[in-house]
This record gives structure tokens, C-alpha cells and sequence, in this order.
């Protein structure tokens, strides 16, 4: 067992805090690799999966009090509301790029979402919003962008083909590195800058790795048509989230709650598919 001490706090770093990266790398690698093949909407929600933020969320339940946990969950509201920002963002920098090379469209997107993203989300912890403020505006600014926003036509897919993706090693290692690095960086917050750890415990890592991979394999419309989807994935997120923090005000376990949190966000994505379907007709 090695101690590192974080100013006063001295941690214990353990065999957990190597494997449990690496495991998550390995998730994440999985999802996008599986969210390629499928593409488009499809990819879009896919990559929205809580993969990082169920690894984080484990953290968070075993490493912080246990009157403190709960608090720390819900503060990734801050992180949920800056990526719904990020996501609209990204899609009409893509679509108000028209003519520029499908690379520069692809970056310049990605340029504002990760701005808005971390401008909002370091917002949000230094200031935070109570959780039930939090959760009303989020899912109040979901309802009002499913009818508007969901809506707006893809930019500039009539008449594309798919093509067929070539996977470096580098790209491979990339997607791995979106998982391991952004646990082993929320273990390190839990104990530095506990406020910050809880608001990046949804950090969107996979989110952003396959709307780049998407992007450079296919085009930025491609792209953007994914993020569209991502909204719905967000609001899956949230109920994902709200599950954990009710099995820890609850005091059980966090192992246990896990399996219901993903089958609260599996539910929500699916009924939110089937709303969308009725709202395009």
C-alpha cells in the first residue's frame, strides 16, 4: 500500500486505484468501439452510457463520509447542465460551418463544447445550484429543447454513405485513456477539491471520444447528428444519477444500486426514443 498526503488529508492509494482505471479504460474502450458500428443516433446515445461516471460514483460512495456522499453525487447536476449547453453548442457550430472543411467543423465544435463544458461545469461547483434548483432547470430546459432542438434538421447528410473505419493503435489507446485517466483524476478530486470531484463525476469523457472518432471516420455532420441524440442520453444521465444518490440517502450500499441506476437510464432512453418517434411524425 503506498500514502500519498494531499495537503492534511493523507490517502491511502491502493491496488483498487490501478485496477479499477484500467477497468474502466477497458468499458470505454468497449462502448465507443460498439457505438462506431452502430453510428448516428444510435452511436449518439450510446456514447452518453455512464460508464466513467458509474466508476466515479463508486469512488466517490467509498472514499467520501458517508453524510457527505449523497451531497457530492447530486452536484453532478453542474456537469449535466454545462454538457446540455455544450451538446446545442456543438451542433450549430457544425451546422453554421457549412462550406469549411469537415475537420475544421468537427474541431471548431468540439472547441466550444469542451469551453462551454468546463467554463459551466467550474461555474456550477464554485457556485453551486441547490440540487432540486439544479434538476428543475435541467430537465426544464430538456422539455423545451425536445421540441425545438431535437427537431432541427441534420446538416448535410442527404445522399452520404458510411465509410468504413480503420482503428490505429493510437486511436485505440486514445479511447482507453478517456476511461482510465478520468477516474484516476477523480480519485485524486475526492480528496483535493471534493466539490470539483462531484460535478466531474459525469464528466461526458466517452461522449466526447465518439464524436471525435465519428467526426474524423465519417464527417462532422455525422457528428453533430450523434451529438443531437446525446440530449436524450443526458436526461438519462440525470435519472441514472438521482438512483444513486437515493440508494445512498437511503444508506445502502453502493454495488447494489448500481444495477437499478442502469436500468433507470436504460428506461428513460427507451422512453424517450418512443416520445421522440411521436413528436418527428
Amino acid at each position: 500500500m503506498i500514502y500519498a498526503e494531499p495537503g492534511r488529508a493523507r490517502v491511502a492509494l491502493t491496488a483498487a486505484d490501478v485496477w479499477f482505471p484500467l477497468l474502466t479504460g477497458a468499458a470505454v474502450l468497449a462502448v465507443t468501439l460498439l457505438g462506431d458500428r452502430l453510428g448516428g443516433r444510435i452511436g449518439g446515445l450510446l456514447a452518453t452510457a455512464p460508464v466513467t461516471t458509474t466508476a466515479a460514483h463508486v469512488l466517490i460512495a467509498t472514499s467520501a463520509p458517508p453524510d457527505e456522499a449523497v451531497a457530492r453525487v447530486l452536484l453532478g447536476v453542474a456537469a449535466m447542465l454545462a454538457s446540455t449547453f455544450g451538446i446545442v453548442a456543438f451542433f450549430y457550430a457544425v451546422k453554421y460551418t457549412r462550406g469549411r472543411p469537415s475537420n475544421a467543423r468537427l474541431f471548431s465544435g468540439l472547441g466550444v463544447y469542451l469551453g462551454i463544458f468546463f467554463g459551466l461545469t467550474i461555474l456550477f461547483a464554485t457556485f453551486p445550484l441547490h440540487p432540486v434548483s439544479g434538476f428543475t432547470l435541467l430537465f426544464a430546459s430538456h422539455a423545451a429543447l425536445a421540441f425545438t432542438f431535437m427537431r432541427e434538421p441534420v446538416p448535410v447528410l442527404q445522399g452520404y454513405v458510411a465509410r468504413a473505419t480503420r482503428r490505429s493503435v493510437g486511436d485505440l489507446a486514445m479511447r482507453f485513456a478517456a476511461g482510465a485517466l478520468v477516474v484516476a483524476a477523480i480519485r485524486v478530486l475526492v480528496n483535493v477539491y471534493p466539490p470539483f470531484a462531484g460535478a466531474l463525476a459525469v464528466v461526458p469523457a466517452v461522449f466526447v471520444v465518439s464524436l471525435t472518432v465519428m467526426g474524423v471516420a465519417q464527417n462532422a455532420p455525422f457528428a453533430a447528428r450523434a451529438a443531437q441524440a446525446g440530449l436524450f442520453g443526458t436526461s438519462a444521465v440525470a435519472v441514472f444519477v438521482l438512483v444513486i444518490a437515493g440508494g445512498l440517502t437511503l444508506g445502502l450500499p453502493i454495488w447494489p444500486v448500481v444495477p437499478f441506476a442502469w436500468a433507470a437510464y436504460a428506461s428513460t432512453l427507451y422512453a424517450l426514443g418512443g416520445l421522440h418517434r411521436r413528436l418527428a411524425r
